[in-house]
């Protein structure tokens, strides 16, 4: 049984809009060096509201790492060659900012912009989260996913350089709800589409 827990900070994001809407305004403050007009009980109370802002950007950040190694990463995902995790596009407030955790499989040769790879995606989309995948040639062009296309339970979606697959959405009221059968519907659904790319 996978028990995945769902932080509670994420829960009253989620699940709540006044909270969600103060939490997005108040991540964007977290870097900034300004301070708002107030005087000194408001001072200590904003800076309990940045805090909470920043524990919920930390979670749901942790939380989509661990989404992503429960259904992309426990079916071996390295199986389809060397993976390169963009870093430099990954902290904590781009993927707080992009609401995605993308890692990339170099199948042919190398991440120096030459031959095919496998990009395999958690995001969150319009309050819904699921996976993506997508293949690249040179770093420069989308091409065709072959017989994934027609991966069960997977869908082709247009994007401006090409074809993406997306697997069935879900909102993130009934992720938090029941993450545990959503990460097991997920699990599959990776599994079924790692296996295809790799026949490819």
């Amino acid at each position: 049984m996978l028990e995945f827990e769902v932080p509670l900070s994420m829960k009253e994001y989620i699940n709540n809009k006044r909270v969600r809407s103060a939490v997005d305004d108040l991540v964007g403050k977290l870097d900034g060096d300004d301070m708002i007009e107030c005087d000194w009980s408001e001072a200590r109370e904003y800076n309990q509201a940045l805090l909470f802002a920043a524990q919920v950007r930390t979670d749901f950040v942790e939380m989509f790492y661990r989404v992503w190694e429960a259904t992309f990463g426990v079916n071996n995902a390295s199986r389809l060659g060397d993976g390169f995790f963009d870093y430099s596009n990954s902290s904590p407030s781009d993927v707080w900012e992009h609401k995605c955790i993308e890692i990339d499989y170099y199948r042919d040769k190398n991440k120096k912009n030459e031959g095919r790879s496998d990009c395999l995606i958690l995001m969150l989309v319009d309050e819904e989260i699921c996976l993506h995948v997508y293949r690249f040639l040179d770093n420069d062009s989308m091409v065709s996913l072959g017989a994934a296309a027609d991966v069960e339970g997977w869908v082709v979606e247009q994007e401006g350089r090409g074809d993406i697959l997306a697997n069935s959405r879900v909102k993130m009221t009934d992720f938090i709800a029941d993450p545990d059968q959503v990460i097991r519907r997920f699990s599959d659904d990776a599994k079924r589409i790692i296996e295809a790319l790799l026949k490819d």
